[in-house]
């Protein structure tokens, strides 16, 4: 089914990497994993640890004054809900990151992956 296709999938998923909403997406490797994707931005398949400047599993979504993106430095995120999947059997030596939005609820997160 997944023959000759590099899938990569990302998005705002609106929860925290633990959650059982997310045993379909991730891969067997993960604890709970059912599905055929590792993400990106992970530390030995870990879905736990990490958080904000850990360099894995970084913090993405919410800030810490409401509303969003209204004052300078509100951006800082309060928990990870963004992700970037890739098709396991497809891509290797991936990496993922989180940067820095000013006045958004966000943070961009972006990934590097060698495909085979």
């Amino acid at each position: 089914m997944w023959s000759g296709n590099h899938v990569l999938i990302g998005g705002d998923f609106n929860v925290e990497p633990t959650d059982s909403k997310l045993n379909p997406m991730y891969s067997p490797e993960h604890s709970g994993g059912s599905g055929i994707f590792n993400e990106a931005d992970t530390n030995g398949f870990s879905r736990t640890g990490g958080g904000v400047g850990s360099g894995y599993n970084e913090y993405t979504g919410g800030c810490i004054h409401w509303p969003c993106g209204y004052r300078a430095n509100d951006w800082k995120p309060t928990g990870k809900i963004d992700y970037i999947f890739l098709s396991r059997y497809d891509f290797t030596g991936y990496y993922g990151d989180a940067t820095y939005a000013l006045r958004s609820d966000h943070t961009p997160l972006w990934a590097w992956a060698n495909y085979e």
